[in-house]
């Protein structure tokens, strides 16, 4: 399928190169005879000179009965002229009409990317390039199950959640343990390590195919958030995260881990954690329309009590910016948007790992949501307040207080099972000055989205 479809990708790029040079050609060719048209017809246009008329004969009776030969040549001159001034007037409707054909023609002219159309014929057709062009591809089974076939990591792409097509990437990573994997280290822990990978695998698998009952009032989580998780243990990000020149079978060790691990994670958490939290924290994760992300409250802290003072502060001012730049995403910053904070989509946070966020012992995290169109390059909305008016926002700068929606208290001393999402409930702080969030381009820089916009308060 995937290879049918290339082959015809390419085929519609020849083809509309073609359209398109045909079209130019065509165009260009039509400007060039309306041009020699509207240049003939000026010339006849300029070429008819009206007569200067007599003037008419005012005498007597008497003595214009002596000018009638004059008079009548008046009258000669007055229709020769009436008729090459109707002639005038058509040939200059007619320019005009030209004049506006060949404006349209020349617009039609410029809006063609010669130039763009050549190279799009020359670009070479991959599985990236076809879902950029039809993210619709990425909700067809056949074509994501021809994907995987290609290459396992492409299941990144998924959209469908399809169950057959996890358990063959399960399969997938099972027919590819063995021992050896691990064989820089003595015996026992290779075998232990195959043993242990296999045991989860197999797990994943059955829970596909026949999923375990919880009790009442417990969680059931959905196995999309277990797909999901398997999706972006197969993400660069998450692969590589630490090293990014890690390659081969350390790249497939590293990928298989991050698979056990949300494996174990999922089992521990299904039907542990109270159905009202699953229920509040998918609804939260789930949204379509913003970005979900997580800060960790006080890391190092464990069980202070004071803890609740600082989460009362966020959801009053907002969290603080840990730098100058504050920056939300980027493809040169840290994966920690923030210091201990994570965001849907920029980063490696999926639902596992959202519904029990830690970050070094912290106390617990809180959730917020920002419009998509507050982060990065692309960014339209101002999403930092300030009341100085400075560029440095390091512990300056706040992300607003309107974007939390409330916390989770999870550090050691409270079980899964107690966890509890709290509303924010706080009145939010009012800042000065509204800030565009900032990221780093492709070179390096640092690229300003918008000047500081003073906010009515």
């Amino acid at each position: 399928m995937i290879e049918k479809l290339i082959e015809d990708e390419k085929k519609n790029l020849q083809n509309k190169l073609h359209e398109t040079t045909d079209k130019y050609n065509i165009l260009h060719e039509k400007l060039s005879l309306l041009i020699k048209e509207l240049e003939k017809l000026k010339g006849e246009r300029d070429n008819i000179q009206l007569t200067p008329i007599p003037l008419k004969s005012q005498f007597s009776f008497f003595k214009r009965i002596f000018l009638n030969a004059y008079n009548k040549d008046y009258e000669k001159t007055l229709k020769d002229n009436h008729e090459k001034a109707k002639q005038i007037e058509d040939i200059s409707l007619k320019v005009e009409k030209l004049e506006s054909e060949i404006n349209s023609i020349k617009t039609q002219l410029n809006e063609i990317d010669l130039k763009k159309a050549y190279e799009d014929a020359n670009i070479e057709v991959t599985l990236e390039y076809l879902l950029s062009n039809k993210p619709e591809l990425a909700e067809n089974v056949d074509f994501i199950k021809d994907a995987v076939k290609l290459s396992p990591s492409n299941i990144t792409f998924d959209k469908t959640n399809n169950p057959e097509i996890y358990k063959e990437i399960l399969e997938y990573l099972k027919s590819n343990l063995s021992p050896k994997l691990w064989e820089i280290y003595s015996e026992p822990y290779p075998t232990n390590m195959y043993n242990s990978y296999l045991k989860s695998f197999n797990a994943a698998i059955k829970e596909i195919e026949s999923p375990s009952e919880v009790e009442d009032g417990r969680y059931k989580i959905p196995i999309k958030y277990l797909f999901e998780s398997i999706r972006m243990s197969f993400d660069k990000r998450s692969m590589h995260s630490n090293n990014p020149a890690i390659e081969g079978d350390e790249l497939l060790k590293h990928c298989i881990h991050n698979i056990q691990n949300k494996i174990d994670i999922y089992f521990s958490l299904d039907g542990t954690i109270s159905d009202k939290f699953g229920v509040a924290m998918s609804e939260i994760w789930d949204n379509p329309n913003v970005l979900t992300g997580v800060h960790a409250v006080n890391r190092g802290s464990g069980t202070q009590v004071n803890n609740n003072s600082i989460i009362d502060s966020i959801m009053e001012n907002g969290i603080r910016a840990t730098n100058a730049m504050g920056e939300l995403a980027g493809e040169k910053t840290n994966p920690q948007i923030l210091a201990t904070t994570y965001l849907q989509e920029y980063t490696d946070l999926d639902f596992l790992h959202f519904i029990d966020y830690r970050y070094d012992d912290s106390y617990g995290f809180v959730i917020f949501q920002i419009p998509k169109e507050g982060v990065g390059k692309i960014a339209t909305i101002p999403i930092w307040g300030i009341d100085e008016d400075t560029d440095n926002r390091a512990e300056k700068a706040y992300l607003k207080p309107e974007y939390m929606l409330g916390y989770v208290i999870n550090n050691r001393r409270v079980e899964a099972k107690d966890y509890t999402f709290t509303k924010k409930t706080t009145k939010s702080k009012n800042y000065k000055y509204s800030l565009m969030d900032q990221t780093y381009a492709n070179e390096g820089e640092i690229i300003t989205m918008d000047e500081k916009k003073e906010m009515t308060i």
